[in-house]
């Protein structure tokens, strides 16, 4: 992978992930002055792990939906191990097959009346101009408020 130095990274990128290769990759890429390279697991389809200069390690999961190429950060390696990143890869794959976006279940979605009430009055109380949002928002929640939040 070329970076701005031009430096490479010298080591094979798509490996059977293990401890102690993350920990020495960790090394590899400060020494080499590298700003952060991407690892490919061999076992388990999508599951990348991403090793910056620091010497953190961080696992994500990557899938194509709706046409498009997404990734969906699964956690840090310390907290999690390889083997429960790969379950979580798993649960990711699993969730594509069932046709849902792993991240529309970070998201949510809520109803535009329940965002306005829980989230938007909760944080806006302190403005000058709070009895006329509330007074033009009464008209709107009228009109779309069983609409859901994007």
């Amino acid at each position: 992978m070329p970076t701005k130095s031009g430096n490479r990274f010298p080591h094979p990128t798509t490996v059977e992930l293990t401890k102690a290769l993350l920990l020495d990759y960790a090394k590899q890429v400060a020494r080499l002055g590298l700003n952060q390279i991407e690892v490919c697991d061999k076992r388990e389809r999508g599951l990348r792990a991403i090793i910056y200069a620091s010497g953190r390690v961080f696992f994500h999961a990557r899938y194509f939906f709706a046409h498009r190429s997404r990734h969906k950060k699964l956690g840090v390696f310390g907290v999690l191990t390889i083997e429960q990143a790969r379950a979580a890869n798993r649960t990711v794959r699993t969730m594509l097959a069932q046709g849902v976006d792993p991240k529309q279940e970070r998201r949510g979605r809520i109803k535009l009346r329940h965002f306005f009430t829980q989230h938007f009055t909760e944080h806006c109380g302190r403005k000058t101009s709070f009895a006329t949002d509330i007074s033009q928002s009464k008209r709107v929640l009228k009109e779309f408020g069983d609409l859901y939040r994007r």
